[in-house]
């Protein structure tokens, strides 16, 4: 079965609300690094607008980053890992076939830990780049 445009909106708002609303317990909150690193936000959404601009698959594949990181135990950046030892990590299991665009939460972390060093977290940095992907591409945060 095909998903319009609209219903996938749908989906990913509800996601999105369930991921950023959420509160207490390590969950994310809105606005969370206001004072830790106020320019956090702005900095993840000016920088998925700027890699958006370049290749607009940047935002499913940013979303599906997301989708696939916190599928097992949780949204926790374990996506990112690399492997290590023989064992085979996330991004590299036949599982998470297809994933791509990790340069980009790199790319975002670095520019981060630049302004506001170990600060914020790469599972944050996922979630904020999924939100805004879902936003820039004309839905609902």
């Amino acid at each position: 079965m095909k998903m319009g445009l609209r219903e996938l909106t749908m989906v990913l708002i509800l996601w999105g609300s369930c991921c950023l609303f959420a509160g207490g317990n390590g969950e994310l909150v809105l606005h969370f690094y206001k004072k830790s690193c106020p320019s956090a936000e702005m900095l993840v959404k000016e920088e998925m607008k700027r890699k958006m601009l370049s290749d607009i698959s940047s935002a499913a594949a940013i979303l599906r980053l997301a989708f696939h990181d916190c599928q097992v135990d949780g949204c926790d950046g374990s996506i990112l890992l690399g492997n290590s030892n023989g064992i085979t990590t996330e991004t590299l299991s036949d599982k998470n076939f297809g994933i791509r665009k990790v340069d980009i939460i790199n790319e975002i972390k670095s520019s981060l830990e630049t302004i506001c060093p170990e600060t914020v977290s790469c599972a944050d940095i996922i979630q904020l780049a999924a939100r805004d992907a879902v936003y820039l591409s004309g839905g609902h945060t």
